[in-house]
């Protein structure tokens, strides 16, 4: 499995960002997002973590891990928002005989606006997009014995980022209580910083562009109301985090998800 190359989430994310769509606001029930609905979530998933640090070492290191959200949703006619807060820990990754604990966590916050509706394969699609700003940390640690003599800067390696971007959603209804929904958020401008290539410590603050760093998610979903004002989703999360600034990092993190909600 190699680090980035997603066909099946890319196209539907791709499918998600089609500049043809035609959205449809001749009728008032397009102006709101009733496929949003109020909720509390919780989400636990287990994934493929890979990650290639230059601090560390540019070869790969991979292995499981675990990944749980916790998640507010409010919506209000034709806007809404979502905060999430998230936690990911891979306690074993590894290149042959050599391991590694990754721990990530990060913050988000999304504003979303109604798109109306938009035909796609048969389907009523509803769409809805807006700024998001979040906040990343990512620390890593090898799994190696060392003196107190020994540079620390060696065995550990980290970053924090603080974004603004842009979400965009989608929603439609399969059968009844039952709907396939996607999301895709990037980051557009950054300030953050982390350590730097091997051996060094960590740098100044930088502002970064795309191009120097980048953080992206995208999901897609099932999800059903098994009883009424409760939600049960299962869905696959792609994670990646690009850093080319201070340092060259790439991480990805494959999560298939389990979330359990209530209706509010």
């Amino acid at each position: 499995m190699r680090i980035c190359r997603r066909r099946g989430p890319a196209l539907l994310l791709t499918i998600l960002l089609l500049p043809t769509v035609q959205f449809c606001r001749a009728q008032d029930s397009l102006t709101h997002l009733p496929m949003f609905p109020d909720e509390i979530t919780v989400h636990g998933g287990i994934g493929y973590y890979a990650v290639r640090d230059a601090h560390i070492s540019n070869n790969k290191y991979s292995g499981s891990s675990s990944w749980f959200e916790l998640r507010w949703s409010w919506f209000h006619e034709t806007y809404g928002f979502r905060l999430g807060l998230t936690y990911q820990s891979a306690d074993n990754v590894k290149n042959h005989n050599v391991s590694a604990e990754i721990t990530q966590g990060s913050l988000q916050l999304a504003t979303l606006y109604s798109l109306g509706n938009a035909p796609l394969f048969g389907r009523s699609v509803s769409f809805s997009a807006g700024p998001a700003v979040g906040f990343l940390i990512h620390f890593r640690s090898q799994n190696i014995a060392h003196n107190n003599s020994s540079d620390p800067n060696i065995f550990t390696s980290g970053l924090w980022m603080s974004s603004l971007g842009a979400r965009m959603e989608m929603t439609t209804p399969l059968w009844t209580d039952v709907a396939l929904d996607g999301a895709l958020q990037l980051s557009l401008f950054s300030i953050g910083a982390g350590t730097g290539q091997a051996g060094s410590e960590t740098i100044d603050v930088k502002l970064l562009t795309p191009f120097g760093a980048l953080h992206g998610v995208g999901t897609v979903g099932l999800g059903f109301e098994p009883f009424a004002g409760t939600l049960v989703r299962v869905g696959y999360i792609l994670d990646v985090v690009r850093i080319e600034s201070w340092n060259s990092l790439i991480a990805s993190n494959d999560i298939v998800v389990l979330t359990l909600g209530v209706l509010l």
